[in-house]
């Protein structure tokens, strides 16, 4: 499927390494792999220039922007599976998702595995990372998303992955006292670090009337008109609030978004890694612009509702589409919200291109 909708965007970053091979005595190259989840391919002003988008509708992202120029830009690539899960292992594994047998978001969790296809495929595959760090001797560390079998990170990754009561790990099953835990790591994780942020404690209680709240940091938001729970009593309970559901303002101040806490983490390994002597590989993965889509209000605020681009498709039927079927989520058809919605998304990807310039 080609990258013209909801996708995983990869940069590669290799940066040469003060460290000598200790096999064959050559100079080796770090590497830095840094994803985004659900960011679409024209989210990048380098590429929404060559498409000639009004440039009224054009989003920042300079640093993404340096990447693509002084790097190099796939106009035609594909992934052939548009589902994060196999995906994701296919990108680790570097094999096609009839290699890993992970065809669904289910197979995230190793005891869905048994009696599956990938019981017998995932033991013989070994990602990119394992190869670095069992035949070449680099230290690898990955920070955010994983949403992998826990089975394909054993034994690879340095960093610490254990936090908190309990120390759940962020890629076992299991809590160190050998009791089950079904931890989805990165948000468990987000949410120990912002108990550990004093600034975050304004966020724990309602600005006004109708704030929710985000089930992802599970701190206050104001709603958008698109939003679920919009217009209801503060703080409304439901049976399920998805992660698309959830629209508005962040209440959490700039700098505790889930994109900071990853990046910050990140820069810090890289600092520390840069100072050792072996050769790194360095994993950062992203859960923005990924929903819920909530930034915090420097981004809220940065672009204009009114300029962004209303898709051509908006009142498509889809009658001569395969998915014709599918039944039309509310107010996804209204312009004013969609717009609404644009804005926020391109301010969640703007605050991952800010923090691709600090690192």
């Amino acid at each position: 499927m080609k990258f013209t909708g909801v996708s995983l965007l990869v940069a590669y970053l290799a940066v040469l390494a003060n460290t000598t091979s200790a096999n064959a005595g050559e100079r080796r190259n770090n590497l830095i792999v840094i994803l985004t989840d659900q960011q679409r391919y024209d989210t990048i002003r380098f590429v929404q220039e060559e498409r000639g988008l009004p440039e009224q509708s054009r989003i920042k992202t300079p640093n993404l922007d340096r990447i693509a120029k002084e790097g190099a830009y796939f106009r035609n690539a594909y992934t052939h599976c548009a589902v994060c899960v196999p995906a994701r292992a296919s990108i680790l594994t570097g094999s096609t998702i009839e290699t890993t047998g992970i065809r669904t978001n289910g197979l995230s969790k190793d005891e869905n595995l048994p009696g599956s296809d990938a019981e017998y495929k995932l033991p013989s595959l070994r990602t990119y990372d394992s190869i670095l760090v069992e035949d070449h001797d680099y230290v690898a560390e990955y920070y955010g998303k994983w949403h992998t079998p826990n089975s394909m990170a054993a034994g690879v990754y340095s960093n610490d992955v254990r936090r908190g009561a309990g120390a759940k790990s962020w890629f076992g099953k299991y809590n160190d006292d050998g009791t089950k835990h079904y931890s989805w790591g990165m948000t468990e994780w987000y949410r120990m670090w912002l108990e550990d942020q004093d600034s975050a404690l304004d966020a724990k209680q309602p600005y006004e009337g109708g704030d929710q709240i985000n089930t992802y940091s599970r701190y206050f938001y104001d709603p958008d008109p698109l939003d679920s729970r919009y217009g209801m009593e503060t703080n409304v309970v439901m049976d399920i609030v998805r992660q698309p559901d959830q629209h508005g303002m962040n209440r959490l101040q700039d700098g505790l978004s889930s994109t900071a806490q990853q990046a910050g983490e990140t820069i810090d390994a890289l600092e520390r890694l840069a100072k050792g002597e072996k050769p790194f590989s360095l994993h950062l993965s992203l859960h923005s612009p990924h929903a819920p889509m909530i930034p915090t209000k420097k981004y809220y605020d940065m672009y204009n509702p009114d300029e962004m681009a209303v898709p051509t498709s908006l009142k498509d039927t889809m009658e001569d589409s395969a998915y014709s079927g599918f039944k039309s989520v509310p107010g996804y058809d209204d312009p004013e919200k969609v717009q609404r919605w644009t804005a926020n998304y391109f301010g969640l990807i703007t605050e991952v291109d800010d923090w691709m310039g600090v690192l």
